[in-house]
């Protein structure tokens, strides 16, 4: 959640100077969330809230794909997801399985993907 990032004061100085084209979107998406809080309160009508695109990076990715994955394994054990979830070093190891599932039926690789439980 970059919003809740930057709010938090979390990474903001190198999140800025990496990425400079996004960081006045970010801040406008924040401030529009922010205030439709308190216009909403007020009955008047909300700002838009602009779309901001993902980052782009390989981590990034990777950090998603992870997020999504802890997601579905959450929903499966009907566990409430945190985002801590993701950061599990068993979530690394069955994210790791599932893409290499993925790859070309040539590589003969079994899709194994663990939802619960020990392995």
């Amino acid at each position: 959640m970059e919003t809740r990032a930057i709010a938090l004061g979390i990474g903001g100085r190198a999140r800025a100077r990496h990425y400079p084209d996004l960081l006045r979107a970010w801040a406008q998406r924040a401030a529009r969330i922010r205030w439709n809080v308190v216009r909403a309160a007020q009955g008047r009508t909300l700002l838009p809230v602009p779309d901001v695109p993902d980052v782009q990076t390989p981590g990034a990715a990777k950090m998603r794909q992870r997020r999504a994955q802890a997601r579905r394994r959450a929903a499966a054990l009907g566990l409430a997801y945190h985002d801590r979830m993701a950061s599990n070093p068993l979530m690394t190891r069955e994210t790791t399985i599932e893409t290499d599932a993925r790859r070309p039926a040539d590589l003969a690789q079994a899709r194994v993907v663990n939802i619960g439980g020990w392995t």
